[in-house]
């Protein structure tokens, strides 16, 4: 919503409100589908979903906890760049 003239927090408040659920649902399934998966006989499969279901669950942690600070941090570094830009010109 950053075309809206939102502010960095308002964006990724707006977003995370619009998808945020579907984004639990789904990799919540996922999760699921990979530990029942997990209880394979077949090592190498068993395996995999453990790994895959670890895999998801942190990057579902990182979704949540770390993008916002990384994107209003990329967002504020664009905008000291663009008003270096205006200043330079």
């Amino acid at each position: 919503r950053r075309e809206q003239g939102l502010s960095s927090p308002d964006a990724v408040r707006y977003a995370f409100s619009t998808v945020g659920m579907a984004l639990w649902v789904t990799s919540l399934a996922l999760i699921a589908g990979f530990l029942v998966l997990s209880l394979s006989a077949f090592e190498l499969n068993s395996s995999m979903a453990q790994l895959t279901a670890i895999t998801i669950m942190l990057a579902l942690v990182a979704d949540f906890l770390l993008l916002p600070t990384l994107l209003m941090k990329f967002d504020e570094m664009n905008q000291k760049g663009e008003a270096e830009n205006a200043q330079a010109q």
